[in-house]
């Protein structure tokens, strides 16, 4: 959505500087606005100033952080086109590779069961290693 769609969906919206606007928070009692709703780099920016959920402020306006990206900021938002699931012998899992939309890649280990950003010390294999030893 665009900035001026979003400001239609808050109360008593002022324009305090360029993309810069303050409203009404819709999640407490707010005497004086307290929201800010910004425009920068294609997304829209809310924050409130006493503390609300910005999940809470959208969902009781009846949004979704989506409705935040403009159809700019859109175009350039990965999608994940394909995971690859490295493993090793025994079939145990070492790290994946991920192939996002635009063409991108990313790797993370796995850890204590979790999935982390970092690859330091882990062990390259090739891709469907048990397979390859079969």
């Amino acid at each position: 959505m665009k900035i001026t769609e979003i400001l239609t969906y808050f109360d008593n919206v002022k324009k305090i500087g360029d993309k810069q606007y303050m409203a009404i928070c819709p999640c407490h009692n707010d005497v004086k606005a307290s929201l800010a709703i910004t425009e920068e780099d294609n997304k829209i920016l809310i924050h409130c100033f006493a503390g609300c959920d910005s999940n809470d402020i959208l969902k009781s306006k009846g949004l979704t952080l989506k409705d935040l990206f403009t159809n700019e900021a859109e175009k350039n938002i990965s999608k994940i086109d394909t995971e690859y699931i490295y493993t090793d012998e025994e079939n145990r899992i070492l790290y994946k590779t991920t192939r996002y939309i635009p063409k991108s890649f990313s790797q993370s280990q796995y850890m204590n069961g979790m999935w982390q950003n970092n690859m330091q010390n882990v062990r390259y294999v090739p891709y469907n290693l048990p397979n390859i030893i079969n």
